[in-house]
């Protein structure tokens, strides 16, 4: 059985799905055939939950990151959050890691990225809250200090933002 779904429930038609197995969680990549414009289909994922998450305090975006994060599932949402909150005005981004349990290197270089893209429109990007094992690899990196400025807490964080 095919897990894609139409937004209006219907079965797909004309579609081939492979199951991979990857980090014990199936991803499910489709090949739609026959069609000029891609249909309405979507794809299930067995979480359906994105490590992270954002909010507002007063000028600056809160992007909290909880459990893994892997820039190779989750880095495109990431980068295109950022992006719409370049579009809206938004330039001052806090990465709150105190619920992150695990970060591998394409998630830090989505943060990078994420770092990258705000200072070019004049924007920042600080992390807070990072449990040692993340710190740690951050340090290995030569990226504490000289790209990325760290804070015990998120209000500390926004503090030296203003």
């Amino acid at each position: 059985m095919c897990p894609l779904k139409h937004p209006h429930g219907h079965e797909p038609q004309v579609a081939r799905c492979f199951v991979k197995l990857f980090l014990n969680q199936s991803l499910i990549i489709v090949d739609v055939l026959g069609s000029i414009t891609p249909p309405q289909w979507y794809v299930t994922h067995p979480s359906q939950r994105m490590p992270f998450s954002t909010r507002e305090i007063s000028e600056t975006v809160v992007f909290q990151i909880t459990g893994k994060f892997l820039g190779s599932l989750e880095g495109e949402a990431f980068k295109e959050t950022i992006e719409e909150l370049k579009e809206s005005g938004k330039k001052q981004v806090v990465i709150d890691l105190s619920k992150a349990d695990f970060m591998d290197s394409s998630g830090i270089g989505t943060l990078i990225g994420a770092f990258t893209s705000m200072k070019k429109v004049d924007g920042d990007v600080k992390l807070a809250g990072m449990k040692e094992r993340i710190k740690n690899l951050f340090l290995l990196t030569r990226l504490l200090g000289p790209v990325f400025e760290e804070y015990d807490t998120v209000d500390e964080a926004i503090a030296s933002m203003q």
